[in-house]
């Protein structure tokens, strides 16, 4: 199994080290509730005070073009129809001593498309 090795920083601030993604849904509908955790992460520097989340969505076709949804924050999201044919993704990134971001974004692998209930 392939350990990921994602660190990143904001200017001095401390460092994370992500060693397991975040995991989402896999097949999305809408008004259905879809979970995510947040993988496995090892603080380098200083302790992890929290995370920050958000999802994603995309429906170029080849799925590389992602975009923020709109207050999609937490680890469960609930698709609307305005994401019928998009993936998602969740994107965590560790907070540091400051409860700032520490660390670039890791993302799980996206979704199947999203479909209509």
């Amino acid at each position: 199994m392939a350990r990921l090795h994602f660190r990143g920083h904001i200017g001095k601030r401390d460092y994370a080290l992500n060693t397991v993604a975040p995991t989402f849904a896999a097949a999305p509908i809408v008004g259905i509730a879809q979970s995510g955790t947040l993988g496995t992460w090892t603080p380098v520097e200083s302790a992890i005070t929290g995370y920050a989340i958000q999802i994603q969505g995309s429906d170029a076709p080849d799925y590389t073009n992602w975009a923020d949804i709109a207050g999609a924050t937490s680890l469960t999201w609930e698709p609307t129809s305005g994401e019928i044919g998009k993936k998602l993704r969740l994107g965590v990134a560790a907070k540091n001593g400051d409860d700032e971001v520490g660390t670039q974004f890791v993302y799980s692998s996206p979704t199947s498309p999203v479909q209509d209930a």
